[in-house]
């Protein structure tokens, strides 16, 4: 994919994005756990961070028309334990985000799909940011 330097507008930079609901382990869309804002933002410089509900992340972002990369996924190493499956969630986030390869936004929601169109996360904007 060819790289780029910028953002599409849609995305960011003054946009948070909140996890409302990922693809797991077992390939099933789940809510993200309430109370533990797993979010994402997009810069301009190509760069996307956020948090996975207990770790911090930061991975570079290519987009070229609806096409999406990012990755690799780079975290803080914190480990968490309330609720006790934050850090499978955070995990497969993360595999998620690294999957990422083309997004659309419609209104105030953000859908990342993966190569073979399959959605795996779907985010709301945060209406209180910034």
């Amino acid at each position: 994919m060819e790289e780029t330097s910028w953002i599409d507008p849609s995305l960011g930079p003054f946009k948070r994005w909140l996890l409302a609901t990922y693809r797991d382990s077992n390939g099933i869309m789940s809510t993200a756990i309430p109370g533990k804002k797993a979010d994402l933002m997009f810069f301009a410089e190509g760069r996307i961070a956020g948090s996975g509900g207990c770790n911090r992340l930061m991975a570079s972002c290519n987009v070229v028309g609806n096409r999406m990369k990012i990755g690799p996924v780079a975290s803080t190493l914190m480990f968490c334990s309330d609720p006790p499956e934050i850090m499978d969630q955070e995990a497969d986030y993360f595999k998620c985000l690294n999957a990422a390869a083309s997004y659309e936004v419609k209104d105030d929601v953000l859908l990342i799909y993966d190569e073979e169109a399959r959605l795996l996360l779907k985010f709301d904007l945060d209406p209180d940011y910034p």
